[in-house]
């Protein structure tokens, strides 16, 4: 009986082992995401010379540009470094 509860107690362990390191990824995939498509939204927005500041400028079309701008490049990079990061491991 007691071989038994260790043996479970060893699987649920390794689950959750197992359920921490894929919450750290996800922690990991979102950080470098976040930060990577600010650095790339910006260097685009700097290339193109496209210049918003929403007290200045308003709601209006800018805003829909730019954060459809940023919502790109995140989707983009969202999707490559789930796949990398799921590759390795």
């Amino acid at each position: 009986m007691k071989q038994r509860f260790a043996i479970e107690r060893i699987k649920h362990d390794k689950s959750e082992v197992k359920h921490v390191q894929t919450k750290t990824k996800q922690s990991i995939v979102m950080i470098v995401t976040i930060t990577l498509s600010y650095i790339v939204s910006s260097v685009i927005k700097a290339v193109l010379n496209f210049d918003y500041t929403p007290f200045r400028d308003g709601l209006g079309i800018k805003l829909l540009l730019d954060f459809g701008l940023y919502v790109l490049v995140f989707t983009v990079i969202y999707y490559f470094t789930s796949r990398l990061l799921c590759k390795r491991g």
